[in-house]
């Protein structure tokens, strides 16, 4: 996220979001200080297991940080990746305040939010 992006949400109250991402990082620990809860998908498992550890070193239990390897090339739009991008449709419609989109076949995330 940009300072700018950073600037605005910053002016926004936040508490009482539930918050999902494709893609996980330091906006899963930004959010997961802002927001009621946060649903967060990864495909890598290196990353997967840092993001975890940074999750626990910052005490956050508010996340739900989700495994979801992508079996076929990255990008590719193969069966097997569409679960990585259908992984929000196990929420409820209409649950969710905030999406953000950092990960992985973009456009297909884009289609089901």
């Amino acid at each position: 996220m940009t300072r700018e992006c950073i600037e605005v949400l910053e002016g926004i109250n936040m508490t009482d979001w539930d918050y999902f991402e494709w893609g996980s990082g330091r906006s899963t620990i930004y959010f997961a200080k802002r927001v009621r809860s946060v649903i967060s998908i990864e495909s890598d498992k290196i990353w997967f297991d840092r993001v975890t550890s940074w999750i626990k070193t910052k005490g956050q239990t508010n996340v739900d940080l989700r495994f979801v390897p992508l079996p076929d090339p990255p990008g590719m739009r193969s069966p097997g990746n569409m679960v990585y991008a259908e992984s929000i449709s196990q929420c409820p419609d209409e649950s969710l305040d905030c999406v953000l989109i950092d990960g992985w076949l973009r456009n297909e995330c884009i289609s089901r939010t």
